[in-house]
């Protein structure tokens, strides 16, 4: 079902519970041959890293059974992906989501219908986009997977798929070079209302229940506009499968791409009663006496790493303000992280750092430790590392010595697990030598643990000298007995 308005268009599909599995093994895409090019379409250069010009081989994808795809999105990536579930529209389309033969965490969502594929693929640190452009031309562009491209919202708390579908929205706008929309508390409460209606009320329509047109729900919610506009949705059961619905439909792209629209708010609800489960409204606006869009103010954060390992994003990276960015850290090959600074402070050692609602400028640095991991330059066993790390002398054989004199080498200590100028690693009052001697662990606190049953704690055992796994050890011991009285004349 579709029906056309000045600015909306209606979108339904009706998840499946099971499709009979067809294999697919040949290329989805083909070099497209015709006449255009999608370098004729705007796109933002610094934003896209390159884009291929494609048709889609629409029988591999077996009307949506297909249980397995070949993706050749460029030359140098090609991703086999699997079928996770299918979900089917009111009419002859589909969304086909999935996920990579060689990372299972990467998302593959497709939506195919009439001829037309939409799709968004997340494939380690590159995200890349499948959109229709003009009869059998389809492009896909490769961009870096995307942290937040939204300001925060300060009005309403939208739930985290409802911002997922904000930062969908502003990540095209960002691909197509067009400012991004804000988030507004007011289009966001009538979103939220009309998704809630429709899930409650088990009805798909712009039209509010009583007959009411859209723009009076976002008037009613105190939006006075010169410039309006909603999509909706049903079905769709991730923010990835409702975006690519929409971006695979001329009048829903219209609206997400539309630079006169400055604001947006974004309602989902979900009601498993219902003839389609889940409902989404996107309501976007111009206020009234608004002439043209505010630009969201942006900050900088410079993220810089030593040697021996990386930080992505790397280098200086703009982030509007009241949003979010995410740091991963990565250290190479034998080498582990040292230590993360924020704005000249530690924070640790971490793998993600990530800074929300950012309102100043920003610098994150990771450190790497020096010393490669295994090797062992003086021949003493113990890995520099360890040793650099432990405060030894990684040129110096000193595996015989015993700096904290608790009985064990510094070999043992590196064996053992424990820190050679500690004497009592674990704090139990215990030497680790001893402990080793006699089989407890010198990495945990089992002072007050007995061993050996005999009523005599670990810790006590070890003050007297006596072996904590024999309880015959020490000559005051109790020891179980029978005394017998026997029968007298």
């Amino acid at each position: 079902m579709r029906k056309i308005g000045a600015v909306f268009l209606l979108s339904l599909v009706v998840a499946v519970a099971s499709l009979a599995p067809v294999a697919a093994h040949a290329a989805l895409f083909a070099d497209y041959s015709g006449p255009l090019s999608a370098d004729a379409f705007p796109v933002n250069k610094d934003v896209v890293l390159r884009q291929a010009s494609v048709e889609v081989n629409f029988t591999e994808l077996a009307g949506g059974n297909a249980e397995e795809l070949s993706l050749n999105l460029f030359p140098d990536v090609n991703i086999r992906a699997f079928l996770h579930h299918v979900e089917r529209s009111g009419s002859r389309g589909f969304a086909w989501i999935g996920y990579a033969e060689q990372q299972e965490d990467a998302l593959v969502t497709l939506v195919v219908e009439d001829d037309r594929l939409a799709g968004m693929i997340y494939f380690g640190e590159m995200c890349y986009l499948i959109r229709p452009l003009q009869g059998s031309l389809h492009v896909i562009r490769e961009i870096h997977s995307p942290a937040a491209v939204s300001p925060a919202a300060e009005q309403g708390t939208p739930s985290t798929m409802e911002q997922e579908v904000y930062e969908l929205v502003n990540l095209e706008r960002q691909t197509a070079g067009i400012p991004p929309l804000i988030w507004d508390g007011r289009l966001y409460d009538a979103a939220l209302g009309h998704s809630q209606e429709m899930a409650e009320l088990d009805y798909f329509a712009h039209e509010s229940y009583d007959g009411s047109e859209f723009h009076l729900r976002i008037v009613a919610a105190g939006y006075s506009y010169n410039y309006c506009g909603e999509n909706i949705a049903g079905g769709y059961s991730t923010p990835e499968a409702v975006m690519n619905g929409w971006m695979n439909s001329d009048g829903h792209r219209a609206n997400i791409l539309n630079s006169s629209f400055c604001d947006i708010g974004v309602g989902y609800s979900y009601n498993s009663s219902s003839r389609y489960g889940h409902y989404w409204t996107q309501d976007f606006g111009r206020q009234q006496g608004v002439d043209s869009c505010q630009t969201a103010k942006t900050y900088t954060i410079t993220a810089t790493a030593g040697s021996n390992g990386s930080i992505s994003p790397a280098g200086t990276i703009e982030v509007s303000s009241g949003g979010s960015q995410s740091f991963a850290i990565t250290a190479e090959p034998g080498y582990l992280i040292a230590d993360v600074q924020v704005d000249g402070k530690s924070v640790g050692v971490v793998e993600e750092y990530t800074f929300s609602k950012v309102n100043a400028n920003h610098t994150i640095q990771a450190i790497f430790n020096s010393t490669r991991l295994g090797v062992d330059s003086d021949g003493d066993s113990m890995p520099d590392s360890w040793e650099a790390a432990n405060n030894l002398n990684p040129s110096l054989n000193d595996a015989s010595d015993d700096p904290d004199l608790d009985g064990l080498t510094n070999l043992a200590e590196y064996s053992a697990g424990t820190n050679p100028h500690e004497p009592d690693t674990d704090g139990d009052f215990m030497q680790d030598g001893w402990e080793v001697q006699y089989g407890l662990n010198p990495l945990n606190d089992d002072g007050a643990a007995d061993a050996d049953g005999d009523g005599y704690a670990n810790v006590r055992e070890y003050r007297r000298k006596t072996d904590p796994n024999d309880a015959d050890s020490h000559p005051d011991a109790v020891l179980p007995w029978i005394h017998l009285l026997l029968p007298t004349d």
